[in-house]
């Protein structure tokens, strides 16, 4: 559900708070698994914010793929403690985001290997192989932002 709409860059606010709402009630199972609220503070404003975000667990890391022209990850270029409210929980650990395209191309082939469907989300062909077609990888590249959540 959140996945689609987070990955498209559509102009999703309008979906936040009802996403926010799941992931708060008793209901967040529905999408909890790949759905999570981040709480941060501006590195420049210094005002605190909050968003949903979406996720693939790799053992007590989370990966999350942005698009750049998205402003909520600038905040994580250097490692910065945050909370996140994950699967109904509230708990403590750091996110920094990489910009570099052979950073990015790496966390999108660990992002789809968990779900292969994903490379059509990202626009990514898979060859008949199997592996991710590199040209339409470098394309996606070229637009996002991984950002690493590491659990404390």
């Amino acid at each position: 559900m959140g996945i689609h709409h987070a990955i498209l860059g559509e102009d999703i606010m309008w979906f936040n708070s009802i996403t926010e709402w799941i992931l708060k009630s008793p209901f967040h199972g529905l999408i909890s698994t790949n759905t999570m609220i981040v709480y941060y503070t501006g590195q420049k404003s210094g005002k605190a914010y909050h968003t949903p975000i979406d996720y693939r667990r790799m053992g007590d890391n989370l990966l999350t793929i942005s698009w750049k022209n998205r402003t909520w990850w600038r905040n994580f270029r250097a490692s910065t403690q945050v909370k996140i409210l994950l699967a109904g929980h509230l708990i403590d650990a750091h996110m920094q985001a990489t910009e570099d395209d052979a950073t990015v191309m790496e966390g999108l082939n660990q992002f789809i290997a968990g779900n292969p469907r994903a490379a059509h989300i990202f626009n990514i062909d898979i060859r008949k192989d199997g592996q991710l077609d590199t040209e339409s990888l470098q394309k996606a590249a070229a637009n996002r932002v991984v950002v690493r959540t590491t659990l404390k």
